[in-house]
């Protein structure tokens, strides 16, 4: 076997040394190690983030990083999406060792990073390796002069372990989940097989509202419920992870994923000299410390959600999903919010704003809720979290997912049209169409119904309770200054 030891160091146009997206750091990745007879290659680079943990009891779970790479080829200037191998065993932890682990979903399309025993706190590792199937992507073995930059993109996750759950809180939520005939009885999902909806004894069924859906199924066993285990994005995309995804648009494409709505509702990205950023403080210099980065991302269509799903290899979820992460495997409170109780203090305005250290008042406020104008609009994610923070004052989910009440509305795979039925939970590839569009089979695409609005927003309160489904079939591609987005991975 021939095995060549090479060491590239690739210098990432416009982008500093780390690259800081809700605490999380991903140094310059290096390339080393080719192979050529197995046509792969070792990006090796250094992470860390803050207020990780692992627990071994109630609720089970860890966060995580989900980490994917993109490269751009000489021939053309575009970005590309890597393919790693899927043997966990040909990459490597780094100075973690066998204090942390992969999970590599079946299409090679990233790694899903994560602490190998309990802890909390700051987790970090240098020298993490990932072995890239270039052959698979494509490229010859003179890779060095066939790509100019490649990029290791970092997203935090949360584990969401397997496990039984209610639909239905057992309150008078609009359009609510519950076990027919009684509505005030939630139904339980206890496994992936086929639900019936409709009118039946023991059937799914949900109650009338203008947008309720058709009543008509059955779920088939191939729709993501919420059973099995998956990872959700921790928070809502921000702006700096949805400027990173421009940048590596051709121009036609990021002209249809882009609002062009700078500084409107606490939008902040803005296109300098060809270059995506956030530029908060309205100087024409993007990325500085109070640009806004952290904020919430606004003014989403659900073509610019699913579009960022595809290019990130993770998939929208479902509204079964949805409840599932809200609630946990507890037992069902009536009207709850995502922190499992009815109590709510909504913030009502801010200060550090536009900076990694924005917090809104009061300081013990566990929503962005009803519209207040000192406000109006998204704020940071993770807002509500402190030091030593229960559930509640975090605004927390069971699962440790943030805020899924309130500041932007989450776009969830409906259950209430046969197009959102037909959903089948197929992860993306890292590719998009020539105009920027999602383009992965079983997935609402463009102006098909299919999709949905739950958790409420900054703009509304009662909407904001786990159950309330009122539009949970309002399929649009509209923008607002409330729509925003957040992703999952399936892994089984």
């Amino acid at each position: 076997m021939k095995k060549f030891k090479l060491i590239i160091y690739i210098i990432l146009a416009f982008i500093p040394f780390c690259l800081l997206a809700n605490n999380v750091e991903v140094s310059i990745p290096v390339l080393l190690d080719q192979n050529v007879e197995q046509k792969s290659i070792h990006i090796q680079f250094d992470l860390s983030w803050e207020n990780s943990w692992r627990t071994s009891i109630a609720p089970y779970n860890w966060d995580a990083v989900w980490l994917f790479i993109k490269y751009k080829k000489v021939s053309d200037s575009k970005w590309y999406h890597a393919t790693i191998s899927t043997n966990k065993d040909e990459h490597s932890t780094g100075s973690q060792g066998l204090g942390a682990s992969f999970t590599i979903p079946a299409n090679g399309k990233g790694a899903i990073f994560y602490r190998g025993a309990d802890g909390k706190g700051k987790f970090a590792s240098t020298g993490i390796k990932l072995n890239w199937n270039y052959g698979i992507d494509g490229l010859e073995d003179n890779i060095t002069t066939l790509i100019s930059h490649i990029k290791v993109f970092a997203i935090e996750m949360v584990y969401i372990p397997k496990g039984s759950f209610y639909l239905g809180s057992g309150g008078n939520e609009n359009n609510h989940f519950y076990s027919y005939p009684n509505e005030n009885n939630p139904f339980m999902i206890s496994s992936e097989a086929t639900v019936p909806i409709g009118f039946s004894n023991g059937s799914l069924n949900y109650t009338e509202g203008e947008y309720t859906g058709d009543h008509t199924g059955p779920v088939p066993a191939s729709f993501p419920k919420g059973y099995n285990s998956l990872y959700c994005m921790k928070y809502e995309i921000t702006q700096e992870q949805y400027a990173d995804f421009l940048n590596t648009l051709t121009v036609e494409q990021s002209a249809n994923r882009y609002s062009n709505q700078f500084n409107s509702y606490r939008q902040y990205i803005r296109n300098v000299n060809g270059v995506f950023g956030c530029d908060g403080n309205n100087n024409n210099i993007i990325n500085e410390l109070n640009d806004g980065k952290e904020i919430a991302c606004n003014l989403l269509t659900w073509q610019d959600g699913i579009a960022y799903a595809d290019w990130s290899g993770l998939r929208p979820m479902t509204e079964l999903e949805f409840e599932k992460i809200c609630r946990g495997t507890e037992n069902h409170i009536a009207n709850e919010y995502a922190w499992g109780n009815t109590f709510l203090i909504h913030a009502n305005s801010i200060t550090n704003s536009k900076t990694a250290d924005e917090i809104t008042l009061p300081t013990n406020a566990n929503i962005n809720s009803g519209d207040f104008l000192e406000i109006k609009g998204p704020v940071r994610v993770g807002n509500f979290a402190r030091e030593n923070s229960t559930r509640q004052s975090a605004g927390s989910s069971y699962y440790g997912v943030m805020e899924l009440s309130g500041n932007l509305w989450e776009r969830c795979i409906t259950i209430g049209n046969p197009n959102g039925r037909n959903f089948v939970g197929i992860n993306g590839d890292g590719i998009l169409d020539d105009l920027g569009n999602a383009n992965v089979g079983s997935w609402p695409i463009n102006q098909n119904p299919g999709s949905g609005f739950r958790g409420g927003s900054c703009y509304f309160d009662s909407y904001c309770r786990v159950s309330d489904r009122v539009f949970s079939t309002l399929s649009n591609n509209n923008r607002s200054y409330d729509y925003g987005f957040r992703c999952v991975l399936s892994i089984y």
